[in-house]
């Protein structure tokens, strides 16, 4: 199982950072899409367009120490201006490990995506993160490509697509009853099934009470993570890990949509379209949004 290491940006003596992640069998990725907004459209293209530009030059200001081969990106929705704003970027690297394409719901919609990426990428992830995508699974993992090994669940999306608050998230039966759903197409089609984030980053035990649930499916092949923990958490993982342990070993505590809101506007990051809390707790984007819809509605 690989790690899939998604970070903010360059952290401070990023080679050291770079290896740790490297020999804990991950690959670093950065996000061009979710992770970075504003409140206007107009400043969240500013954000975006800053962020590409700043990151790609730094990092090839470290390419004595940093091979891009062992990078990954998440692009913004193929289509949209931005796409191509990230592939025009993209494109003039020499080799690059990964590209996450975001909001995939058909084939069709792969085959376009790839025609504008370079076949200097190894492997290409499309994300399943809608009810449209679920309905199209068969049709989306008959896509062929020689670097199309992998699909990547991304359950922030699909929860929103779905209308609902609050979220399931790993310690939800439903949430895995998505993923064995994916698993079933995935096992059918011969690809590979990476499992959205966990977003609480110091909820040790519940994230290794997925990773315990996920390794039961035979398509699993990757984790998405979020913190170094994690990272470490993929790369040590002892398969022995109790299976049967019930999710009220791992409680979560459930917020309501106010305090949601509440709590999301109080810890946002400038430039960046998602909370941490006090608890070292992620608040998605997505989530917030229904949290106000469903307070708008009351």
């Amino acid at each position: 199982m690989r790690p899939y290491h998604f970070t903010t940006g360059i952290k401070h003596n990023f080679k050291k950072y770079y290896e740790l992640i490297l020999n804990s069998g991950g690959i670093i990725c950065f996000d061009f899409e979710d992770s970075l907004g504003c409140a206007v459209d107009s400043d969240t293209d500013i954000v975006k367009n800053t962020f590409r530009k700043e990151l790609l030059s730094e990092l090839n200001m470290l390419l004595h120490d940093v091979s891009f081969s062992n990078l990954g990106f998440r692009i913004n929705i193929p289509g949209s201006e931005r796409f191509e704003y990230d592939m025009e970027s993209l494109n003039n690297i020499q080799a690059i490990g990964c590209i996450f394409i975001p909001k995939v719901e058909s084939s069709r919609m792969i085959r376009s995506a790839t025609h504008h990426i370079s076949t200097n990428v190894s492997e290409i992830i499309p994300i399943i993160e809608s009810n449209t995508a679920f309905t199209n699974l068969e049709d989306i993992l008959s896509f062929e490509d020689p670097r199309f090994k992998n699909v990547a669940y991304g359950h922030c999306d699909h929860n929103f697509s779905f209308g609902r608050f609050p979220f399931i998230h790993q310690d939800s039966e439903a949430y895995w009853n998505h993923f064995a759903y994916l698993d079933e197409n995935c096992r059918r089609s011969g690809k590979g099934l990476i499992n959205s984030p966990l977003l609480e980053l110091d909820n040790t035990a519940l994230f290794l009470h997925s990773l315990s649930q996920c390794r039961q499916y035979s398509s699993y092949k990757g984790q998405i993570t979020l913190c170094m923990n994690q990272t470490k958490l993929c790369y040590t993982f002892n398969n022995d890990y109790d299976r049967n342990c019930s999710f009220d070993s791992v409680p979560s505590k459930m917020l309501s949509a106010k305090e949601l809101v509440e709590s999301f506007n109080k810890f946002r990051i400038p430039g960046k379209s998602f909370s941490v809390d006090d608890q070292r707790r992620i608040i998605s984007p997505q989530e917030h949004k229904s949290a106000l819809r469903l307070i708008s509605e009351l």
